[in-house]
């Protein structure tokens, strides 16, 4: 069966130190100068908000700040109130020779980016990107740098794309908005980047399980109401039990680190019980009692909890989302950490962002509820680690 991982190698590009802020507008006020109208553009609340009709877009520009020549990086945070998924939003880089570098987003988890000019409106870039683009009216964060020519665009501080040979002085910053569409920016941040360090970001796998053995030590028991077995390359957990009750076998020759970034994924399908009942993925735990977990079901729901001494705390109730296979179909469930932010994915596309991760420990693990049967066919965790490297000035 072919599993394919999240991304083996990402590369986040990007200064990490010795930044000038410019600009970083709270929009506490209107000391900025933005260009807005009071009616269909406006601060308020601690918020730029954009409204457009079917009949026209807006470009909101800020008149207090020129734009230094080179190395700038705009970054700003963006709600969509109101609008079609497919509407598209972003932020505007202004040339002094009439030209316009605009790159944008949606609902619908694509970005793209332009170079106008006076006579055309040339197409740079075009990506669909569901796995780091918050869907639908959740708020996201977009981030260009641009250096030397060259546009790199960051999504929710994961790097999206490069693109070379961008001609353009820039001058100023501005917000674009589509058609028939309400927006709501709370910060908008713009830096001038020093001379500095290039950091990047690899994905080093440190247990890459396909259950060809019990290698690994994965509990395994026989009793009359519950079953976990290694066979045919399969971890199969079965539970014959109510709703009320759950098991959570787990790993006991590996532990996760829990002071670095990294990314969880399995392959799990449900082979037989009621769509109701949760399965999936449990993690950061001490033990079976004190552990994060995260469950899907054959319904197209998903949770988000955690034990303490064996009880259990809701941090997100049940909830449906499409991205989820219905019924027997296989789920591809992706988990990572940042810090103390946890980032859920069903089949790679984005359901959830958690903050306040508290890790109990280091072991990871299933869970499976009431009377079922559930199958996984690989886990791969993995380190997010970072490095410098100079930057050639030359």
């Amino acid at each position: 069966m072919i599993y394919s991982v999240i991304f083996f190698v990402i590369l986040l590009l990007g200064t990490i130190h010795a930044d000038i802020v410019l600009l970083d507008d709270q929009f506490d006020s209107n000391e900025n100068a933005w260009q807005i109208d009071n009616k269909y553009s406006m601060i308020n609340d601690g918020n730029l908000i954009i409204k457009s009709d079917l009949n026209s877009e807006k470009h909101i520009y800020c008149e207090r700040l020129e734009l230094p020549r080179d190395g700038i990086s705009i970054e700003s945070s963006f709600t969509k109130i109101a609008g079609d998924d497919s509407t598209v939003y972003g932020i505007i880089i202004a040339g002094k020779d009439n030209k316009e570098l605009i790159i944008l987003f949606n609902g619908n988890c694509q970005v793209k980016a332009y170079l106008k000019t006076s006579n055309n409106l040339n197409l740079l870039f075009k990506k669909d990107e569901s796995l780091f683009i918050h869907p639908g009216n959740s708020s996201n964060i977009l981030k260009t740098i641009l250096k030397r020519g060259a546009l790199e665009i960051y999504m929710n501080s994961f790097f999206i794309s490069k693109i070379d040979n961008i001609e353009i002085s820039p001058h100023k910053t501005g917000i674009y908005a589509s058609n028939n569409i309400e927006l709501k920016i709370n910060n908008v941040r713009i830096c001038s980047e020093k001379e500095g360090f290039l950091m990047r970001i690899s994905k080093k796998p440190l247990l890459i399980e396909d259950f060809t053995d019990n290698r690994n030590k994965w509990d395994t028991y026989k009793t009359e109401r519950e079953e976990e077995k290694i066979e045919n390359g399969f971890y199969k957990i079965k539970f014959k039990h109510d709703l009320q009750r759950a098991i959570n076998p787990q790993c006991n020759s590996f532990q996760m680190p829990v002071l670095k970034p990294i990314s969880i994924e399995a392959n799990c399908r449900l082979i037989s019980g009621s769509n109701l009942s949760g399965y999936g993925i449990t993690f950061a735990a001490r033990d079976v009692e004190n552990t994060y977990l995260f469950e899907i079901n054959g319904s197209s729901d998903y949770l988000i909890a955690k034990t303490e001494k064996g009880m259990l705390r809701i941090l997100v109730p049940w909830t449906k989302n499409t991205a989820i296979k219905p019924d027997k179909d296989e789920n591809k469930i992706t988990i990572i950490i940042n810090n103390n932010k946890i980032l859920f994915y069903v089949n790679d596309k984005f359901l959830h962002l958690l903050e306040g991760f508290s890790p109990r420990g280091g072991k990871i693990g299933f869970r499976v509820n009431g009377f079922m049967e559930m199958h996984i066919d690989k886990v791969v965790v993995s380190t997010l680690e970072y490095r410098n490297e100079d930057i050639d000035e030359k």
